[in-house]
């Protein structure tokens, strides 16, 4: 017969087996899920496409537009830009991938006195018909007067499920002889995670 006291001791050794079984079947459970998941096509593989392009901003900051944002300059000769629209044009292109059309960003940031600031901006990119291709939102800053910044967009219609994740560099940053700034190169990937 067992003393009183030892009760509690194999109700612990019970309940600690009973728990361990049950964290090994949990973990067994999540092994094999993990594993049909890995083995789903749609799921294990991610389509990914190389893409360049080229942009500009030629068509200016759109001040007449009701929404074309606004900017001023302060005291000491900060840019202060709040949701300024800005059109130009666009071209992007790589495997089974040919996109011309325009190109609209909403520039909010500061640039000091010595070209020096960051910047955001939702981005807009419609094809010559005007049909939004792609969505997304820009994050970069001005290093002497030059942009260079990130561009993350979602595809639409026609690419509707891709991603574009794209290093936007001003052209004349890297080139002394250029007399056109607001023209940007343009290069990542794109990623189709439909498994299509």
């Amino acid at each position: 017969m067992l003393k009183p006291t030892s009760y509690p001791r194999i109700v612990t050794r019970l309940l600690h087996s009973t728990l361990e079984k049950r964290h090994l079947a949990i973990a067994i459970v999540m092994s094999v899920l993990l594993m049909e998941l890995t083995a789903a096509p749609g799921l294990a593989q991610v389509e990914t496409t190389a893409v360049t392009g080229y942009g500009n901003l030629f068509g200016g900051p759109q001040l007449n537009d009701p929404d074309g944002g606004s900017f001023h300059l302060d005291a000491v000769g900060n840019l202060h830009r709040r949701q300024l629209k800005a059109k130009g044009t666009f071209e992007l292109m790589g495997d089974g991938l040919e996109d011309i059309g325009t190109l609209t960003v909403w520039i909010t940031g500061l640039k000091d006195s010595n070209g020096d600031g960051a910047t955001y901006a939702p981005v807009l990119l419609e094809s010559t018909d005007g049909a939004p291709l792609w969505k997304g939102n820009m994050n970069g800053h001005f290093d002497d007067h030059y942009f260079s910044g990130d561009l993350i967009m979602h595809g639409q219609g026609p690419y509707e499920g891709l991603t574009a994740e794209l290093d936007v560099q001003e052209i004349c940053r890297f080139n002394p002889d250029c007399t056109n700034p607001s023209e940007y190169a343009l290069s990542g990937t794109v990623f189709d995670r439909s498994g299509n």
